[in-house]
């Protein structure tokens, strides 16, 4: 009896790795024990302890999906609609690889069932890590969050089963509690999940209109400045003629014009911006500036680009910006000196995107790793503007994000930099 039940328990903490391992690969984790991992860990083997001592019944395995979906929001964050999917995903792989790696069962007459049951769950952690190692479960879990027709495959299974258990109730006129708890739970989570998919294709399209306004909007931006520049480009040109009324002598009116012309670069100071490609990113950016400036912000920046042409889409990059630019913006409100540098440096391997705006002290890391989180703000609660949504473009597209302090000329600066490979 001993015997059976350390068998037992080694069997159930091999099925608890091959879990573990799995739900990591499917979110394209890297391997690193963390606080969540050694909670996961202890609360799953305790509930396995408590069944086996308690002598509880099947139904109560689904305490462990419960532990395996709370795991995963706080471990991933990646929203509810995400984790349904993904414990969905969970629950196929892990039976269909134990039905598929259950050969051994074939020798239950000459073996004690405990260790046919240890190869069985070795085998299916061997598998899951060789299908996590390559890729394979990373994919599979990223399609299956993009494709909608599989939200109908799995409303047809849950019919499906229902019918099942219809003809099951009525032939043995009794139901199982274990099939009617799993059912219902499925079905439930698969509900939750077509709501939550359908509020994400109608965010998608409030998204879409928005970054159509954003190009619109740059658009008209450059409409109206280049017919105003048009006005003033005559302007100059009578001006510039007009100076040799008023100069004394040839050096004066070399120096006259060398004043004028200052003057006119210095009101002018985005023209190079413009000549720095015809990417919808340049539009937005002199739209963005020329805001800026009306509010008082002095703007520095340094544009070295060809195509902008990299895995993230441009309007990815312009929501990326835009959210930097904000930041800095609403960061300053109400000092006297208003400064920010943006910087977009391309090359022949990475695209690197930097926004720094001075600050009036050095931020910590543990306060700067809070800038990501969902609703955080320094201004105050649920005033956070769009990190979090950055931090999700940037691991979407396989980005690298940097948030960090620097000192330059004895002040402090704050710096966003995304860095995408192309």
């Amino acid at each position: 009896m001993g015997m059976n039940n350390v068998l037992e328990a080694v069997a159930a903490l091999l099925e608890l790795i091959s879990v573990f391992i799995c739900i990591n690969y499917m979110y394209d984790q890297k391997y690193r024990i963390s606080v969540y991992d050694m909670c996961f860990f202890v609360l799953e083997l305790a509930l396995l302890e408590i069944m086996n001592l308690r002598h509880l019944g099947k139904p109560f395995i689904i305490l462990a999906y419960i532990l395996i979906f709370v795991y995963q929001e706080f471990k991933f964050r990646k929203g509810f609609r995400i984790t349904c999917l993904n414990i969905m995903l969970l629950s196929c792989i892990e039976v269909t690889l134990q039905i598929v790696c259950s050969f051994p069962m074939f020798f239950e007459g000459y073996i004690l069932v405990g260790y046919l049951v240890i190869v069985t769950n070795l085998l299916v952690g061997i598998i899951i890590f060789v299908l996590g190692k390559t890729g394979i479960l990373y994919k599979m879990a990223d399609r299956i969050s993009k494709h909608e027709w599989l939200i109908n495959v799995g409303i047809f299974f849950c019919f499906f089963a229902s019918i099942y258990l219809i003809i099951v109730t009525k032939l043995a006129e009794s139901l199982r509690h274990s099939d009617y708890m799993i059912f219902g739970v499925w079905t439930v989570m698969l509900y939750v999940v077509t709501l939550k998919w359908q509020r994400t294709k109608d965010e998608k399209r409030l998204k879409e209109l928005e970054i159509h306004n954003i190009y619109n909007e740059a658009t008209l931006q450059l409409i109206r400045s280049v017919s105003s520049k048009q006005h003033e480009f005559d302007n100059h040109i009578q001006a510039i003629l007009g100076q040799h009324i008023l100069a004394d002598s040839l050096e004066d009116l070399v120096e006259r014009q060398n004043r004028y012309y200052k003057d006119i670069q210095k009101n002018n100071h985005y023209n190079k911006l413009l000549s720095a490609g015809t990417s919808p990113v340049i539009g937005f950016l002199y739209s963005k500036f020329i805001y800026a400036e009306n509010k008082g912000y002095e703007i520095e920046y340094n544009i070295r680009t060809g195509g902008l042409s990299c895995s993230m889409p441009h309007f990815r990059m312009i929501e990326i910006l835009g959210i930097f630019i904000d930041n800095a913006i609403e960061a300053q409100s109400g000092e006297e000196e208003k400064r920010i540098r943006v910087e977009i440096m391309e090359d022949a391997e990475r695209i690197c995107i930097e926004v720094k705006n001075p600050c009036k002290r050095r931020i910590p890391n543990y306060e700067l790793e809070q800038f990501v989180r969902e609703g955080f703000s320094t201004k105050g609660k649920d005033r956070g503007r769009g990190l979090a949504n950055v931090a999700d473009i940037v691991a979407q597209y396989k980005a690298d994000l940097l948030i960090c302090s620097q000192k330059m000329k004895d002040k402090h600066y704050i710096v966003f930099q995304v860095k995408i490979d192309k």
